[in-house]
């Protein structure tokens, strides 16, 4: 299994370059030049002195959540995601992020949870039950994610990384025919289009994609394993 990388933050606030911090100027402050550089010490200091006007303000967080997963300062980035969660427990994106930092860390116990919080609050996300899936099958706990990756592909029919995912758990309980199904089937598909750059703000799409690119195992072999299982 390959974890998220900077690509992940990345997504998490989708900024345009003149939001790359908060603006200070509104809140009476002096307005320092606006960087996208998220390692530059003056951006994060200007993310942290938004929070402390305005603590309650969860795009402040999350963004400086992003900012810190960019710059490698992962256990931070994971404070202000716990934040953001508990700033809106209702929004399905807040657990889910959470979630996808946790499993960056390795902490997958701790990822599991918080997606199942999230799909609970959005059971027809694909994104989501794929990443149950992947969790559960980070675990050990195969039949369960064998149980749940059906309904990622279920919801997306085109879900490479679920149908991927999916072969690799089977294979993990000798059911190889019916991995090697899958393979030729993540084979088959094209590539997904990147969403909208917008898209990836609203609702759970941006933080809950990414865990499964590289496959359960991390293996990328497919028509191997599809000779070995006939």
């Amino acid at each position: 299994m390959t974890v998220l990388t900077k690509e992940f933050f990345n997504d998490i606030g989708a900024l345009d370059d003149q939001d790359a911090a908060p603006d200070m100027t509104s809140m009476g402050q002096t307005d320092p030049v606006v960087t996208t550089d998220f390692g530059n010490t003056e951006a994060f200091a200007r993310f942290e002195e938004a929070i402390r006007l305005s603590p309650a303000v969860v795009k402040y967080r999350r963004d400086l959540g992003a900012a810190l997963g960019r710059a490698g300062r992962l256990p931070e980035a994971i404070v202000q995601f716990e934040h953001v969660a508990r700033l809106d427990p209702a929004t399905p994106a807040a657990h889910a992020v959470l979630g996808n930092a946790l499993a960056a860390a390795g902490r997958w116990n701790e990822a599991l949870a918080r997606f199942q919080v999230a799909l609970r609050l959005a059971p027809n996300d694909a994104d989501l039950h794929g990443n149950v899936g992947v969790a559960l099958g980070t675990l050990g706990k195969y039949p369960e994610a064998a149980g749940e990756l059906p309904a990622a592909i279920r919801l997306r029919p085109g879900f490479i990384d679920a149908h991927h995912n999916l072969a690799q758990i089977l294979r993990s309980l000798g059911k190889n025919l019916e991995a090697a199904d899958h393979y030729d089937e993540a084979e088959r598909l094209p590539p997904p289009p990147p969403p909208p750059r917008r898209s990836r703000e609203r609702g759970t799409g941006f933080p809950a994609r990414g865990l499964g690119e590289s496959g359960f195992h991390g293996e990328t072999n497919r028509t191997s394993w599809k000779a070995r299982a006939t």
